[in-house]
Order: structure tokens, then C-alpha cells, then sequence
């Protein structure tokens, strides 16, 4: 018997160090195969491959399932039930990552326009010429995004201008820049485009500018006083020169004059050519709200309405029924030795010229700072589109469409046959300087006001001015300036027409 118990003793001992190996050896592999799991991990974490982790993970479950130990399998459960919370959690925080930052893009719009009042105005922009037509495989990625209805913004404190770029063909866009098709440059037709004024609120403060020493102006203005306060409700601002006539309006500040564009929601220019540059003058160095010019006597070409129409003009500026011209200024900078001693922005012209001198002037020229010629005449003329109708047409330069972005430099009564006015594009600085071995003495004017001499090495700098003057159309703007030329200047116009020939 003792022998027996002894040896199913050992075969029990033996038996048990079996199992023990067996433990060992599993509990190596699930080691093993815990430590893959964890590589493997680390590697897709690093490459970002979460859209390939559930098929990863599947593929890991059947190799290595079933060889691991029951009491891990709960913790396989977990790790299976966490990647998909974070799967889920990625994709939660990629949508909330989308809406904040839209969220900061209208935060940093809204914080551009900087709107300080109620009212402000869009425009619509119908292009009224064929766009250049680009195939889909030549467009961009820039060119992509940019899809029917989008719009670029004018923005400024007071006035924001929405220009929606319409295309009447899916396959056809309109591009702003050159492109490239090929080898060759190709340049996009510019097109016209209409601003139509539409309201979003309604205008609540007027300004109200007249001619002075005029009876018929001040009669005309007190029946607009009485239309805009008790037929309209608004509120109506005079110039402090017109209190006199009528104590009872309330007259802007002269301190508020920096800031006089956010009171008005638009102005009214009751007069001639002068008052209108008068009224814009008032918002020198700012933006300009909405001008509606009405003319008193003759047309003109600034202001192109009839007074004697006022009431349904007025009611159609209120209702938001016109369409605006964006017309450039300019800004003028006299330097003396290299310091800014005076600014200001002109809508018509700046003159350089020798005044009451009998001399002619030496006038140094640059553009860019590249010098293109010293020239020696009565003077140098630089305008806008604007006022190539004023002064400059008197000085032998061209008539230009207000809408067109230039600068116009025309020579006066040059010392040469071979001096031709030219026009510069909008993006450029142009320098005019008094030359040291000048003989006469230069005087400088700004829409019609004398600033004083320039003495020599003094001298002009001239830019487009960031801030145009919407003018208030009749019709359009094309419309509006042929009949302007036409009947103010009787632009081709001949008393006695050619008969034609008579066919035999």
C-alpha cells in the first residue's frame, strides 16, 4: 500500500508542476499579446489613423482572442468600448473646432465694419457685361470657393456696401486678377457693375446743405424741412450759416466734425457744383454717406436732380430706390523738407500752377518714386474722373466716366509740343516737387480753395483716397453722365446735320 500512495503522490506532483508550465506559458503569451496591443496603439496614434482603428482592432480580436485568459477578457471589453467613445469624442470635438471657428470669422467681421449705427445700406452688383469664361479644370481652389451669391465687402465705421457678384451660367465666373490657360496671360473682362442703395433700417438723421445767399434755395429748403420732419418723421441737421433762417432745426457741432458720418444716414445738397464739393469737404479724411444733389436753376453734373421734382425724389432716396456711384477721391500731402505740414481730400482736382506769376514753373515728376519728367509750364493739374469735367477739360485733358479707377495728370500751358495729359492707375503715388532752379513762384489749390505758396523743395504727394462719395443716380450711372455731357457740354453735338446722298 505505501508503495502505491508514494507513486500517485509523484504522479500528482508532476501533474501539478504540468499545469504550472501551462500557467506560465499563457500568462507570457497574454503578455505578448498585451504589449502588441499597446505598439500598436502608440503607432496609430502617432500616424492618426483613427478611421482605420476599428477594422485594426477586429483584426487583432481574431488572432488573438481566444488565446488569452478568461479574467483578461473584461479588460478587452473595455478597450474595445473606449476607442469607440473616442472615435465618437474626435468627432464631436472636430464639430465643435468647425463652429467656433466660425464663430471667431463672424466675430472679426463684425468687429471690421465696426457699425456704430442702426442704419447702413447694401448694394447689389448686376454686372452688365459678359464675364470671361473659365473651363473647370483650369479653376482654382480659390476660384471654387467663390460660388454664385458671394460677396466681397466696402466696409467702413459707417456704411457697409455688400457687392454681390452674380454669373447668369453655372459654367461661366467672373475672375478679378489675371490667370493663367496654357502659356498665355489672359485678362478677364471687366465688367460694369451697378451699387443699388437698399436700406436696412429706416434713415432716421438727414443733413441738410444749401446755397448760400440765394432766396430761392432758402424757400425750397424750408418746404424739404417740413416733407422730412412731419411727413417722414426724421430727424434734420443744418449748418450753423443757416440758423438765422431757420431758428427752429437743430445745427451738427463743429467738434463732432471728425465723426460727422456716423450721425447722418445720408445728405442732401441743395445748390450747384460748389455746394455739393462744400458738403463733401465736410467729411474730409472720413467716410461720406449717401449724397443726393439737387440742383438749383440749370443741371449740373454733380448735382443732377431737379429741384422742382424734390418730393418724389426724396421719397424714392427714403424708400431705397437708387442706384449709387462710388466716385474716387483723392489725397493730397504737402511734405516741407521731408515733414507733412498739411492733408486733405479732394473730389475735383489739385492744381500746381505759377498764379499771378509771370514766370514759368520747373515741376519735378514722379510716380512711384520713378522720376518721368520735369516739366516747365504754367503748371501741373492732377484730377479725378470726377472733375475731368472741371478744370481739366479747360486744361486740354480727357473726359473720363466717374466710375473708371484713375488718376488724371494733365500738363498746362507746357513750354513743349510734345506734353499730352495721362492717366495713371489708381494704385500709384504720384510726386510733384518745386525744382531748386524753379523761377517762378508755385501756389497750390484744392478744389478751387488756395492752400498757399510752395516754396522750392517743398513738394505734393497724391493717392486714391480710401473713402469715395456715393452719389445718388437719377437713372444709372451711364444714363446719368451722357445726358450730363450732352446737354451741359453739348458733347458731338453739330447745329447743321449732313443731308445724305440721294440714290439716282
Amino acid at each position: 500500500m505505501s508503495t502505491f500512495l508514494v507513486n500517485n503522490l509523484q504522479e500528482k506532483d508532476k501533474e501539478n508542476q504540468k499545469e504550472k508550465l501551462l500557467v506560465t506559458i499563457q500568462k507570457v503569451k497574454t503578455k505578448k499579446t498585451i504589449q502588441n496591443d499597446d505598439d500598436e496603439k502608440k503607432k496609430n496614434k502617432k500616424h492618426h489613423h483613427n478611421h482605420h482603428h476599428h477594422h485594426h482592432h477586429r483584426s487583432q480580436k481574431h488572432h488573438h482572442g481566444r488565446n488569452r485568459v478568461h479574467h483578461k477578457r473584461g479588460h478587452n471589453k473595455r478597450y474595445h468600448h473606449k476607442s469607440r467613445k473616442e472615435l465618437k469624442h474626435q468627432q464631436k470635438m472636430k464639430k465643435m473646432n468647425k463652429m467656433e471657428y466660425r464663430k471667431s470669422l463672424k466675430k472679426r467681421i463684425k468687429e471690421k465694419k465696426n457699425l456704430k449705427s442702426q442704419n447702413a445700406f447694401q448694394v447689389e452688383r448686376k454686372s452688365l457685361s459678359k464675364s470671361k469664361t473659365i473651363s473647370k479644370t483650369q479653376t482654382t481652389k480659390k476660384e471654387k470657393v467663390k460660388k454664385k451669391g458671394s460677396f466681397d465687402e466696402i466696409s467702413s465705421p459707417k456704411v457697409r456696401i455688400n457687392v454681390i457678384k452674380t454669373n447668369n451660367s453655372k459654367k461661366e465666373r467672373s475672375v478679378d486678377n489675371y490667370f493663367l490657360r496654357g502659356n498665355d496671360f489672359i485678362h478677364p473682362l471687366s465688367a460694369r457693375n451697378e451699387l443699388k442703395l437698399d436700406w436696412k433700417t429706416k434713415p432716421k438723421t438727414v443733413l441738410l446743405i444749401k446755397q448760400r445767399g440765394d432766396t430761392e434755395t432758402t424757400k425750397l429748403m424750408s418746404k424739404m424741412l417740413k416733407l422730412l420732419t412731419f411727413a417722414y418723421q426724421i430727424n434734420v441737421l443744418i449748418e450753423p450759416s443757416a440758423k438765422e433762417d431757420f431758428p427752429d432745426y437743430e445745427c451738427f457741432d463743429t467738434n463732432d466734425k471728425p465723426n460727422l458720418y456716423q450721425i447722418f444716414d445720408f445728405v442732401i445738397s441743395l445748390g450747384g457744383n460748389g455746394t455739393f464739393l462744400y458738403t463733401v469737404s465736410l467729411f474730409n479724411l472720413q467716410p461720406v454717406p449717401p449724397v443726393l444733389g439737387f440742383s438749383v436753376g440749370s443741371l449740373r453734373f454733380l448735382t443732377n436732380y431737379d429741384s422742382k421734382n424734390f418730393r418724389k425724389s426724396i421719397k424714392a432716396a427714403i424708400q431705397g430706390k437708387f442706384f449709387l456711384t462710388l466716385r474716387s477721391r483723392l489725397v493730397c500731402r504737402i511734405f516741407s523738407d521731408d515733414e507733412l505740414v498739411f492733408k486733405t481730400n479732394i473730389l475735383n482736382e489739385a492744381v500746381i500752377d505759377r498764379s499771378g506769376s509771370s514766370r514759368v514753373v520747373n515741376l519735378k515728376c514722379y510716380c512711384d518714386n520713378v522720376k518721368f519728367t520735369t516739366i516747365s509750364a504754367d503748371g501741373v493739374l492732377v484730377s479725378t474722373p470726377t472733375g475731368s469735367t472741371g478744370y481739366n477739360i479747360s486744361a486740354g485733358g480727357p473726359i473720363t466716366h466717374p466710375a473708371v479707377s484713375g488718376i488724371l495728370f494733365t500738363p498746362m500751358c507746357a513750354h513743349s509740343l510734345s506734353a499730352r495729359p495721362l492717366l495713371f492707375p489708381d494704385s500709384v503715388v504720384i510726386k510733384i516737387k518745386v525744382a531748386k532752379d524753379s523761377n517762378g513762384i508755385c501756389y497750390c489749390t484744392f478744389d478751387g480753395k488756395q492752400y498757399g505758396e510752395l516754396k522750392k523743395g517743398m513738394y505734393l504727394t497724391i493717392t486714391t483716397s480710401k473713402y469715395p462719395v456715393p452719389s445718388i443716380n437719377v437713372n444709372n450711372s451711364v444714363a446719368d453722365w451722357f445726358q450730363a455731357i450732352s446737354t451741359i457740354l453739348g458733347w458731338n453735338e453739330r447745329k447743321i446735320k449732313q443731308k445724305p446722298y440721294e440714290e439716282d
